[in-house]
């Protein structure tokens, strides 16, 4: 299978790697989500914190 696309575009004529375009957009997503979980788990940290303080 060939992953690289030919795209008319104004005229030009590009090759597109699409397996890379495909790696890359996977990484971007994986990433965001690692970050997200990480805040997540600092904001749930601070709330517990917070709870435990004004409960005693």
């Amino acid at each position: 299978m060939d992953n690289k696309n030919l795209v008319i575009n104004n005229n030009e004529i590009k090759n597109i790697d699409v397996e890379n375009i495909y790696n890359d957009i996977k990484e971007k997503i994986i990433s965001a989500r690692s970050k997200m979980l990480k805040h997540i788990d600092t904001t749930m940290t601070e709330v517990y914190w917070y709870v435990g303080k004004i409960t005693y």
